[in-house]
């Protein structure tokens, strides 16, 4: 009788509603065919004989010197020995209209994300080296490739935020490079003109594919809840037995997630009601993705309160644990801040290539940015924070943002911008980038 009670509660605890709406994202979404991937590099770095990725020090040492030890002509020869198919494999993956980030090794049902990182960093030392060689048609063309391939990862075809967000921090190594290029070596007028034009080509922050994040979320996570619900018992019950904890856990967190454990393991469709989660999903996908277009002073994120409750009732109730790990908003004002800082330094180098440019011609800086436009600039540099114009001062020699409070601090040498500007509050409060780089990309 208890089993027959049990049973019918389980079944009736598992009943989930038909579908789901999407409310239109997934639409966002193409469909790029598989031998359109653009991954011809990254897909053999796992093939069993070839060496480039498992090397681990050799991977180390190349992160590490792309990015900041002190040069030397022989260490740079000895890191790009041999590697002259990876670079042109990695170009030819560049120029793929259509892109399609794939691996054959996985983690979390993502590509891994270190063998398109360490390629980029290929591209970038072969383009430094060129330049100390005076070869600079050749460090341009090598630099507009790199510059292509971290935009191709940033809009991926998938559009999950985590390639997004790995594409912005390529975008940001090479826009380093392209920094020192134009501060450091004298270009020509076709140079510059090829520089422009690739920088040209970054996407400006209304039309980042930024929103189409928050659709290639939901299918992620439509996956990964079709994938639980669907693992098989062997699994769950390895999963099941290797559980860990955290140290401070008391006994009745452990007893809790003991608990949700089993009932995941013998019944995870009575655990997550996959449609009824996705309903929310997307309907706080949509909202937040509408946010999209706003620059971040005016991005406004609705709280959600997500957190666990603390009692017995709610661990047992069906689907609550779906409703604890849906996505929280306030992840999401991280990321538009992110965002932000990305384009601020993508305008700042937009407009840096443009003032160098005009100085190569004029002998001197302009005064102002509106000067360059049209010849030097297609149009003034918008800054993401406010969404005025970038602000600029030849007296000082930098570029600067209001940044993440929004209140104009005039610029500031302690305030250089750094890839993670927004963990530095001085940074994150003063944004200001250099119009000379004498440091390595």
């Amino acid at each position: 009788m208890a089993v027959a009670f049990i049973s019918t509660l389980i079944y009736v605890g598992s009943i989930d509603s038909e579908s789901y709406d999407d409310l239109g994202l997934l639409a966002r979404l193409e469909d790029v065919p598989d031998d359109r991937n653009g991954y011809t590099a990254i897909a053999y770095m796992f093939e069993d004989d070839f060496e480039f990725y498992s090397d681990r020090s050799y991977l180390h040492k190349l992160g590490a010197y792309v990015e900041g030890e002190d040069w030397s002509d022989e260490v740079a020869s000895e890191l790009l020995e041999g590697k002259d198919s990876d670079i042109e494999a990695t170009i030819a993956a560049s120029e793929y209209p259509q892109f399609k980030f794939e691996t054959s090794e996985k983690y979390g049902g993502l590509p891994h994300l270190e063998p398109a990182l360490s390629l980029l960093r290929l591209l970038v030392l072969q383009a430094i080296v060129d330049a100390r060689a005076d070869r600079l048609d050749q460090a341009v063309e090598l630099t507009q490739s790199a510059i292509v391939f971290s935009e191709q990862i940033k809009a991926e075809s998938s559009h999950v935020m985590i390639l997004y967000m790995f594409g912005v921090s390529l975008e940001h190594m090479v826009l380093q490079w392209v920094h020192q290029l134009v501060t450091q070596y004298a270009l020509s007028e076709d140079q510059f003109l090829n520089l422009k034009a690739a920088v040209d080509a970054i996407p400006g922050y209304k039309i980042d594919s930024f929103d189409k994040t928050f659709a290639g979320e939901l299918r992620f996570v439509q996956s990964f809840l079709e994938g639980e619900a669907n693992r098989p018992l062997t699994e769950r019950w390895d999963i099941f037995l290797s559980k860990e904890y955290y140290e401070e856990d008391s006994l009745n967190v452990r007893v809790k997630w003991l608990v949700s454990s089993y009932l995941i393991l013998m019944s995870p469709r009575y655990v997550m009601h996959t449609n009824e989660i996705l309903d929310v999903v997307a309907k706080v996908h949509k909202e937040v993705s509408q946010q999209s277009p706003h620059y971040c002073d005016s991005v406004t994120l609705r709280a959600t309160d997500l957190e666990p409750s603390e009692t017995w009732l709610d661990i047992l109730q069906p689907n609550n644990w779906g409703g604890l790990n849906t996505t929280v908003p306030a992840t999401f004002e991280l990321h538009f801040t992110q965002r932000c800082f990305a384009h601020t330094y993508v305008a700042a180098i937009k407009a840096i290539v443009a003032l160098k440019h005009y100085q190569s011609r004029e002998g001197e800086l302009s005064e102002e940015l509106a000067a360059l436009v049209p010849d030097y600039l297609s149009e003034l540099p918008i800054d993401p924070f406010n969404g005025r114009p970038l602000m600029y001062s030849k007296s000082d020699g930098w570029l600067y943002s209001v940044g993440d409070n929004f209140i104009d601090n005039g610029g500031s040498e302690d305030s250089r911008f750094v890839r993670y500007c927004h963990r530095d509050k001085q940074c994150a409060s003063n944004p200001t980038v250099p119009l000379v780089n004498y440091t390595s990309p």
